[in-house]
């Protein structure tokens, strides 16, 4: 009898040391997947990309409104040149500003881009995502995500030179006011190296290069209804 009390008192702190080192199994795997797990699917997640989807839409709206397409071009969405008469130097310019924003809305929206990196698209099957596999989707976001808001640098060339070839054409100039943003954030500050750490962040940074597209096109769109 003395044997089987002094086995239990064994037993006992044995069971509960093992217990406590299960619960601490089970708490650090689910600490570690949460810590190495990214959440895709969130409510805040959602609306956001539902307000980025809507500027993509206001951006496809606007320049079907503004731009004559070029039936020669084998895409699905071939706007080309600005339909407003200005004169041949503000002409140039704008036609050149709508095929950089058809670049870019081929980039998020279709698969005719041949170069196609819409980063968004490609997490639209997750709900939740390692964080090693979302490092290895966005590895190359900073080399692949600029390359349509590079070609807006040729718009201006001018804009890191003390020489303004345009400076008395208020055409121009006013275009200039939305399409330097776009340079100076995506040439000159943010391509910097920048690879967004969480899908939050990507969406966040996808959603202001959008508004910022969207913004011009609707500069674009005024212009043309006020002086056609």
């Amino acid at each position: 009898m003395k044997k089987l009390k002094k086995n239990k008192k064994i037993i006992i702190p044995v069971l509960v040391s093992i217990l406590l080192v299960l619960v601490m199994v089970v708490m650090g795997i689910v600490i570690n997947e949460k810590n190495n797990t990214m959440i895709i699917n969130t409510k805040e997640n959602e609306e956001k990309l539902e307000k980025y989807n809507k500027l993509l839409d206001n951006i496809k709206n606007n320049l079907e409104e503004v731009s004559e397409s070029n039936p020669k071009l084998n895409n699905t969405y071939n706007w080309s040149t600005y339909k407003l008469n200005l004169d041949n130097n503000a002409k140039e310019q704008y036609d050149w500003v709508i095929k950089i924003l058809t670049n870019c809305y081929l980039y998020y929206k279709t698969d005719d881009f041949t170069n196609n990196t819409d980063f968004i698209r490609k997490f639209k099957n997750y709900d939740k995502i390692s964080k090693k596999e979302f490092n290895d989707i966005v590895s190359n976001y900073n080399e692949s995500s600029n390359i349509c808001y590079e070609r807006f640098a040729s718009t201006f060339y001018y804009v890191d030179s003390e020489v303004d070839p345009y400076a008395d054409n208020y055409d121009i100039k006013e275009l200039e006011l939305f399409v330097k943003p776009i340079i100076q954030d995506y040439v000159e500050k943010r391509n910097k190296m920048y690879i967004p750490k969480y899908y939050n962040e990507l969406l966040n940074e996808e959603y202001y290069r959008v508004s910022l597209l969207k913004n011009l096109s609707e500069y674009l769109k005024i212009k043309y209804e006020k002086e056609r």
